[in-house]
């Protein structure tokens, strides 16, 4: 494995960034919501990589025209993940994507989610046709001391709060909901491992 260390998505920033773009633009860019408990479990399993999340990887890949056979979708993720890191591209052709650490995962899935904006010429023609006001998230408040919240709401009402603190840049999960029949379908995954 990549990594021994136990690493959790939801206090990663990358995990809200990619959260925040598939909430804002699934639609537009032609993907699948996933819950966001559901994509956690996906992106931290070592034991096996989920057909939703392969499937997620290569439409993205795809859609920035990048080709893409079923079988080889980890060499294509790695050609890929080699425009912008050869340290994240090394790790992924050494260990494979199920056994690369959490933070690499979520690197290369905000890296393609990015790409979209550049090399999906559907999707930027969209975006080209919105304001610019209307394409950034905003927070949902500020505290005394400076940090800002961000609230993430999925399709089965799981909830996630975090909070930013832009002097220490750091980034916490500092409420979060989830609903029944998602901690239960969690639950149930947990267990199988």
């Amino acid at each position: 494995m990549a990594s021994d260390v136990l690493y959790s998505c939801v206090n990663d920033p990358n995990f809200t960034i990619i959260c925040m773009f598939i909430d804002k633009f699934s639609d537009a860019c032609g993907i699948n919501k996933p819950p966001i408990s559901e994509l956690c479990c996906m992106l931290e399993n070592t034991k096996e990589v989920a057909p939703a999340l392969e499937e997620l990887h290569i439409k993205l890949l795809r859609k920035i025209k990048k080709t893409v056979p079923i079988n080889r979708w980890e060499n294509a993720l790695a050609k890929f993940a080699y425009s912008y890191s050869n340290q994240d591209a090394w790790e992924l052709e050494r260990f494979g994507y199920k056994n690369s650490s959490t933070v690499v995962k979520l690197r290369i899935l905000k890296a393609l989610l990015e790409a979209q904006f550049d090399r999906n010429i559907k999707f930027k023609g969209f975006i080209n046709g919105i304001a610019a006001e209307e394409l950034r998230s905003e927070p949902i408040g500020k505290d005394k001391f400076g940090n800002t919240y961000w609230c993430i709401l999925d399709q089965q009402c799981s909830v996630k709060i975090f909070c930013e603190n832009l002097d220490d840049e750091t980034w916490k999960v500092v409420a979060r909901y989830i609903h029944f029949t998602t901690r239960l379908r969690v639950l149930q995954h947990h267990e199988q491992q």
